[in-house]
């Protein structure tokens, strides 16, 4: 099969490759649309050995098993069943069985190939017609859920967005479905604002001084929810600067560099922090439901790029140059 592989920090190829094994348990799934996430990027730049194929995006016609034909979206994740960490229904960090896009599951197939196989649980059918670009978006769709899968988000009058990449976009779209009351989305770049408005957001600010001065005006005394989806040190600081008393916050992004916090604002206010990473089969299953059957949400808009295997290597040179993209997704059999 054709696939693009990841030699070294940033020498990705597009070539022949073996076909990847099919354990027992486990069925074929021909490509369609693998969507690009900022870790496929962050491996793209420090590189991965031995070389892989990235991609854990998945949305896939079924070539075996009980699905065959269908499209689908797969789980990029894997589970043993037996050890503690399955046990304790911390699937997703299960590390006795390898996963898919060589993220943090030890997977060295992913979707930047023609073919993949995983376990036949993890295969998640959608009607036909579907465009697999969108069911490829039920990966991120599920993480957002797993950071938000807390009550306070329902009951929240207001919710701060800090950052309107996908996850940020995502979490839009998550916290108005939850219950809450009113969003408000920090976001610069204009294509990303206006689409955190189509998601739900009832007021987008720039990102800047103003802030504090207008999530103040605007809440009264502070947001009930903090979400933090853009991953740098000043947005973690400030997360605990527009928080009232007794707000969460969730920390989405993931920083490279230390991040200053002034750890008496946050205690005098009994703020309560979240982190998450990764989701849940039963997460993913939702997000592929809430995206089959939502039609009201504009999902298409988050794909801002379509492109070919053979152009894969030339996106993430694009990606890493900063292209502003929302989401790219690779349609690799079509």
């Amino acid at each position: 099969m054709r696939a693009a592989v990841l030699h070294a920090p940033r020498d990705m190829r597009v070539e022949d490759v073996s076909d990847p094994e099919l354990p027992d348990g486990h069925v074929v799934l021909r490509m369609l649309s693998n969507g690009l996430c900022g870790s496929d990027l962050e491996i793209w730049r420090t590189g991965s050995a031995p070389p892989v194929m990235l991609g854990h995006e998945l949305a896939a016609e079924v070539m075996s098993g009980p699905h065959t034909g269908k499209i689908a979206a797969g789980s990029q994740g894997n589970s043993c069943g037996v050890c503690e960490r399955c046990a304790d229904g911390l699937e997703h960090f299960c590390t006795s069985a390898p996963g898919l896009g060589a993220v943090r599951f030890g997977g060295l197939f992913g979707g930047l190939g023609e073919y993949v196989t995983a376990p036949a649980e993890r295969v998640m059918p959608a009607p036909d017609g579907i465009d697999p670009a969108l069911l490829s978006l039920a990966e991120p769709l599920a993480v957002s859920m797993r950071s938000l899968d807390h009550r306070e988000v329902g009951e929240a009058r207001w919710a701060v967005v800090l950052g309107c990449g996908p996850i940020g976009l995502m979490s839009v779209i998550v916290a108005r479905a939850a219950g809450a009351q009113h969003v408000i989305a920090v976001e610069g770049r204009p294509q990303r604002a206006a689409l955190a408005r189509a998601m739900g957001a009832d007021v987008v600010l720039e990102p800047g001084d103003e802030v504090r001065r207008e999530v103040r005006r605007l809440t009264g005394i502070g947001a009930d929810v903090v979400i933090e989806a853009a991953g740098v040190p000043s947005t973690v600081a400030l997360a605990g600067a527009l928080a009232r008393p007794g707000a969460h916050v969730f920390l989405q992004g993931i920083p490279h560099d230390p991040v200053p916090i002034v750890v008496a604002q946050w205690t005098l206010k009994e703020i309560t922090v979240h982190t998450s990473v990764g989701q849940s089969l039963d997460q993913h299953r939702r997000a592929v439901q809430f995206i089959v059957e939502r039609d009201d949400v504009p999902f298409d808009r988050f794909i801002t790029r379509r492109a070919s295997l053979d152009e894969a290597p030339e996106v993430f040179e694009a990606m890493n140059a900063g292209a502003d993209e929302i989401k790219v997704v690779v349609e690799t059999c079509r």
